[in-house]
């Protein structure tokens, strides 16, 4: 199996932190944006976490013959 291209995660991690940062700038809902961008970015670190070891799991049963 083909693993992501890190360049290319990193880009798409900027991308998403960008506008939730600049949001942030805006002083009278920088607060409200900041506690959004929070649980934005640990939403999708919570997601990839969990595909990271599942893919894990299933390159480790493949190497033993493919039995779950």
């Amino acid at each position: 199996m083909a693993y992501p291209n890190p360049a290319q995660l990193q880009q798409e991690y900027h991308d998403t932190i960008d506008f939730r940062k600049l949001l942030q700038l805006v002083p009278s809902i920088g607060a409200v944006v900041g506690a959004w961008a929070n649980y934005g970015l640990l939403e999708e670190l919570e997601q990839a976490g969990m595909n990271c070891y599942r893919r894990r799991w299933l390159d480790e049963a493949e190497e033993n013959g493919g039995t779950i």
